[in-house]
């Protein structure tokens, strides 16, 4: 929205486990599933009922197939939130978040998101269940470590006695400074 227009270069920096003038993460977007069912007594009329939980877990068994099928460093974890609230009773509604993490935020979005929500549809119509799935916070592009910018950050850091790692090292995990990095020339180190 123009936040950063005139901003010449965007810094921010965590402690970790070591020094490192340049991060590797991944692009992230989290959403929340919800299959809708339709109660019913699980013993005495087990047959009036539309399982929202059992949707649920096949939906997790499904992502381990789905994780196979895609690029080594996409991640899905994910947590069940809700799924029913007596053992007697089949669950009318379960719910669960997903953080999805791609090496790009284009390929996050055109393949992994759009294949898991595909799944997701299939697993509603196997199990005659109503499902949706929605965003639960805003696309965080991958970083884009600007080179000059580690160069002088690491030529400083030395200064005061430190030693960065050369290279990104392993992923960190997703930062919303990924975002900001597609925008202006930036940088993420970490300092033990």
């Amino acid at each position: 929205r123009g936040a950063f227009d005139g901003v010449d270069v965007a810094l921010l920096a965590h402690p970790g486990r070591e020094d490192r003038a340049i991060v590797s993460t991944l692009a992230s977007w989290s959403v929340e599933v919800v299959f809708e069912g339709r109660a019913a007594h699980a013993v005495a009329d087990p047959a009036g009922g539309i399982d929202a939980l059992d949707a649920m877990i096949r939906l997790f068994s499904a992502r381990n197939s789905l994780l196979a099928s895609l690029r080594p460093s996409t991640r899905m974890p994910g947590v069940i939130l809700e799924g029913g609230v007596r053992p007697n009773l089949i669950p009318a509604r379960a719910r669960a978040r997903f953080s999805l993490r791609a090496e790009t935020a284009h390929y996050l979005v055109e393949t992994v998101a759009a294949r898991f929500r595909e799944i997701v549809e299939v697993i509603a119509q196997e199990t005659a269940t109503h499902a949706s799935v929605t965003p639960i916070d805003n696309l965080y592009d991958e970083m884009l470590s600007n080179a000059e910018l580690a160069t002088l950050y690491s030529d400083h850091a030395r200064s005061e006695g430190m030693d960065p790692h050369a290279g990104p090292g392993q992923v960190i995990g997703s930062l919303d400074m990924g975002t900001v990095s597609h925008l202006v020339p930036s940088l993420h180190p970490m300092f033990r």
